[in-house]
């Protein structure tokens, strides 16, 4: 088995499911968890996540997913942090980037970019 244990290829699987794993439904957990190399706890994602469950994913409910190798644990949860930290990023992006279209729509409203000539 070949497992992905890098962020980038975790944050890569993020992006094609879904950028806010907040809001991901079972089948994004699961395609998320077999992206990461781990096809055999697909069945488990699927049935027991959810976007609020992930959230707050931790070793212990790993375990009580069926999860038990520590190993494995261990990569799933750094994959889910730079899941997170990507998010997180993208988002302060999104609202920097609102704040300077509503800076440049209110110089233009103001004339700022009026020639003046």
């Amino acid at each position: 088995q070949q497992v992905k244990s890098d962020s980038s290829s975790a944050v890569a699987v993020c992006r094609q499911v879904a950028m806010d794993p907040s809001k991901w439904d079972n089948e994004a957990c699961a395609q998320w968890v077999e992206g990461l190399g781990f096809p055999q706890y697909k069945e488990a994602f699927r049935a027991n996540m959810n976007g609020r469950r992930i959230m707050s994913l931790s070793a212990k409910g790993l375990t009580r997913m069926g999860i038990r190798y520590h190993e494995d644990q261990k990569i799933i949860m750094e994959a889910f942090r730079a899941v997170l930290a990507e998010a997180e990023a993208a988002q302060k992006k999104e609202e920097e980037d609102r704040v300077l279209a509503a800076q440049a729509r209110a110089e233009l409203d103001e004339g700022v970019f009026d020639d003046p000539f």
